[in-house]
């Protein structure tokens, strides 16, 4: 499908934006995305 290293690339920006999402007081946002970033990293194995 896509390549290791564009997922890995996928999977830090989309943390980076749940980190952002937590700072702005979006809880739900931020840990949808988190649980979103485990999907991308979980298909890398």
């Amino acid at each position: 499908m896509y390549n290791k290293n564009i997922k890995l690339v996928i999977t830090a920006l989309i943390l980076a934006f749940a980190v952002y999402q937590f700072t702005e007081n979006n809880i739900g946002n931020g840990i949808m995305l988190i649980l979103l970033s485990t999907n991308f990293c979980v298909s890398l194995f």
